[in-house]
């Protein structure tokens, strides 16, 4: 039987484990608020409240599998020693993304709660 390569395993981790849950959690969230939101025409904050919940639980999933995967592609990398220069930049680099969006995630989520209960 075939060995799975690192890739195919992370692949499956990040689908399964970490991004499944948060999509079926997301499109619940999304399916609620747009039965409630669209169908009167109104403004029903609840609709809109599940609508925004929906987005942001993705995005969170999404910045999670992200950067579960990026830190297991850094462990897993077969480096003697201590990594090059170029690659410690670049590992460096790739948590600012991630800080970035989830505070983003959290101001819009804030902003969006008190924007939607007027």
């Amino acid at each position: 039987m075939k060995k799975w390569s690192p890739n195919t395993r992370i692949g499956f981790v990040t689908i399964i484990l970490i991004l499944g849950p948060f999509l079926i959690g997301a499109g619940q969230y999304i399916i609620i608020g747009l039965t409630t939101w669209f169908p009167t025409l109104d403004i029903i904050p609840l609709g809109r409240f599940f609508v925004v919940a929906g987005l942001l639980e993705f995005g969170l999933g999404y910045i999670l599998a992200d950067a579960y995967t990026a830190e297991y592609r850094h462990r897993t990398k077969m480096v003697e020693g201590p990594l090059p220069l170029k690659e410690q930049e670049v590992v460096r680099f790739r948590k600012w993304p991630l800080w970035i969006a989830g505070i983003t995630l959290l101001v819009i989520g804030i902003l969006a709660s008190f924007i939607f209960s007027f």
